[in-house]
């Protein structure tokens, strides 16, 4: 699930394709995590090459830098039930 600031017009859109993300900066989970190796594992299979800004061990401190606007991410749809905030859209 994309995760997106208001910042980035993708939040406007009914549907993003893959390839998008790598005109995006791109905040990553690290590849210690399983699902960061997954995301990174998928990118590379759709032939995305993600603009990497920021690499965190924390899905929350993922959260908090796509809030601030920092970048746009991939992460768990719980991730987006759990989230309370209207800082980051999940379109």
């Amino acid at each position: 699930l994309v995760a997106a600031s208001h910042k980035y017009d993708i939040v406007n859109r009914a549907a993003i394709r893959i390839k998008e993300l790598d005109e995006l900066p791109f905040i990553a989970l690290s590849e210690v995590h399983c699902l960061g190796e997954q995301v990174q594992t998928f990118c590379y299979q759709q032939d995305v090459d993600l603009n990497i800004v920021c690499h965190t061990a924390q899905l929350s401190t993922v959260q908090n830098c796509v809030a601030l606007g920092l970048g746009v991410s991939l992460v768990p749809h719980a991730l987006a039930l759990k989230d309370p905030s209207d800082q980051v859209m999940y379109p």
